[in-house]
C-alpha cells in the first residue's frame, strides 16, 4: 500500500507451489477414501481396481479445475470467491455454506469408515 495514494494493489501472479498447495488442501478430506481401501474393497470386490481408477480421474479434473480458476480468480475465498465472481453473491453464499457442511459430512463419513474399519469385514458373522 502506498502512503501517498492511499490504496492497496494484489499482484497477480500465483506460481505451481500455490496452486498444488490449494488443490491438496481442497482434496485432502477425500484422503480417506485411501485408508479405507479395505473397506472398498469389500464392499466392491473386484470393481474396486476400476472404482479406484475412476476416483482418481475425478480426483484429477477437480485438481486441475481448482488450478485454472485460482489463476484466473486469485483470491483466498476459495469456491465462495470463485461462486461470488462467475453467479453471483448469492450462489456464493450457498456454495461457502454447502461446502462447509460438505466438511463436516466428510469428517463424520470418515470416523464411520474407521469405525467399520475396527469392526471387521461386514460379511463375516
Amino acid at each position: 500500500m502506498s502512503a501517498a495514494t492511499g490504496s492497496a494493489s494484489l499482484e497477480r501472479s500465483i506460481g505451481l507451489g500455490r496452486v498444488l498447495f490449494q488443490s491438496v488442501t481442497t482434496m485432502a478430506p477425500g484422503a480417506s477414501v485411501m485408508f479405507g481401501l479395505g473397506l472398498v474393497m469389500v464392499y466392491i470386490g473386484k470393481a474396486a481396481p476400476l472404482a479406484m481408477l475412476v476416483g482418481a480421474a475425478a480426483a484429477v479434473c477437480i485438481a486441475i479445475t481448482i488450478g485454472q480458476f485460482a489463476r484466473k480468480i486469485p483470491s483466498a475465498g476459495g469456491f465462495y470467491s470463485y461462486a461470488v465472481a462467475v453467479i453471483g453473491n448469492e450462489a456464493g453464499f450457498l456454495v461457502g455454506w454447502a461446502y462447509n457442511f460438505t466438511y463436516i459430512a466428510g469428517v463424520c463419513l470418515s470416523a464411520l469408515n474407521s469405525y467399520s474399519s475396527s469392526r471387521g469385514s461386514p460379511t463375516s458373522a
